[in-house]
């Protein structure tokens, strides 16, 4: 569906912005994934508010952004995110096409990619100049979170892929503002990043996708009632001690013995070794067994997961400069918002189990001891689904981009 021409809209007393690039880069840990699959799912909807979503196979933009822009080699991902010259350049004159068949339309454009905040300098000026071939403005968006409350949130999927609790002591989870947005500002200005803070009080109607409309400054009434469905359910103090302890255990070859007879038990069964290969295959493994295996663990109920004191004092100390940074830039105080320390939580704490997670842990191996092939066979039917949405921007995606509007 075409959106009216600018005359036509003033004609019709509407004040409208003009059409703008949007760039949503996170932070992580902001609500990005349950913004990227509502825009994903709701593309029609988008649309019809006028804005059209990059039209990729996948609802994070991150890959599409590692391949065509990042510089070299992504050491922490193990794998270069660059593509041949051929495939980028076909990459990138796909994206200029879907450009400036959204700019005709009259449709603003937005992407969502949390690896954006990672390129270099250069890497953005050179989006920024392909960007503004089609589009007059372009405005990066994204949300900053507490330091302790993204501490947790990120300890959280750091256990799901391999860390321990004791990796956050020696090495504090950090926002890094000044690094994640930094870059953006000198290349766009300061008047076209727009950061806010990811907090229930700061958030529009209390949600992560209605603050990125305010920040983006859409008020369009198809989109008023949307709401971003939490994606990334949150972890028990239980599940993650007992992760840290598996995950310490592969790290280092040797057996969980300092866990609770009871847990030892369960996690040496036959059924369960052969899920974790007698402490040598990660539960964060991308296979059907593994994936039983950690969600088996998350699944396991009890009070909510929290940093430990100690934990959580770092994370305070280290921050302040950062915190400092981003005040200075906008204004706001995100220490204000933060958490409250736990400290009467030591670290002493987060490796012993009292008798409730004990049984809990015991209960929720029993379930997957007694019916593993059930259990199993309905892992692998999520697991094949997911296998779907695995990898980088492929060349199917840039077909894809060159055809976004072929099908409206």
């Amino acid at each position: 569906m075409k959106r009216a021409f600018p005359w036509v809209q003033r004609l019709m007393g509407q004040t409208e912005p003009p059409p703008t690039f949007f760039l949503h880069l996170g932070m992580h840990k902001t609500g990005t994934t349950a913004i990227q699959n509502f825009c994903f799912q709701n593309s029609g909807l988008l649309r019809s508010a006028g804005i059209a979503y990059a039209p990729f196979a996948k609802a994070n933009h991150s890959h599409f952004y590692e391949t065509l822009f990042a510089q070299g080699v992504d050491h922490d991902a193990g794998h270069s995110t660059q593509r041949s010259d051929a495939s980028r350049e076909q990459g990138l004159a796909a994206f200029s096409d879907f450009l400036r068949s959204a700019r005709r339309d009259c449709l603003s454009v937005l992407t969502s990619g949390e690896s954006a905040c990672g390129l270099e300098s250069t890497s953005l000026q050179q989006l920024k100049e392909l960007v503004l071939r089609a589009y007059e403005r372009m405005v990066i968006v994204g949300f900053a979170r507490p330091p302790l409350a993204f501490a947790r949130s990120m300890s959280q999927q750091a256990l799901r892929t391999g860390a321990t609790l004791q990796e956050f002591f020696d090495a504090p989870l950090l926002p890094a503002y000044e690094k994640r947005f930094g870059r953006a500002i000198e290349v766009f200005g300061r008047e076209n990043v727009r950061i806010g803070a990811f907090h229930k009080t700061a958030l529009a109607n209390s949600d992560a996708l209605q603050g990125l409309w305010d920040l983006m400054g859409i008020q369009h009434p198809m989109l008023k009632n949307a709401r971003a469905k939490r994606s990334n359910a949150s972890t028990s103090l239980t599940a993650a001690k007992l992760l840290s302890a598996i995950n310490h255990s592969i790290k280092w070859g040797e057996p969980a013995v300092r866990l609770p007879c009871a847990v030892h038990d369960r996690l040496t069964h036959p059924v369960v070794r052969e899920l974790h290969g007698d402490f040598t295959v990660s539960p964060t493994r991308f296979t059907s067994q593994s994936s039983l295996l950690l969600q088996t663990i998350l699944r396991i109920p009890g009070p909510d997961y929290r940093l430990a004191g100690p934990i959580g004092l770092r994370v305070q100390q280290s921050a302040g400069r950062d915190l400092l940074w981003f005040r200075s830039h906008y204004g706001i105080d995100l220490a204000a918002l933060d958490e409250a320390p736990q400290t009467s939580l030591t670290m002493r704490d987060m490796a012993v189990f009292d008798e409730q997670e004990v049984q809990a842990i015991a209960d929720a191996f029993d379930g997957l001891i007694a019916s593993p092939e059930e259990k199993l066979a309905a892992v692998k039917r999520r697991f094949n689904r997911q296998t779907n949405d695995v990898g980088g921007f492929s060349m199917a995606e840039a077909n894809a981009v060159g055809r976004g509007h072929a099908a409206h």
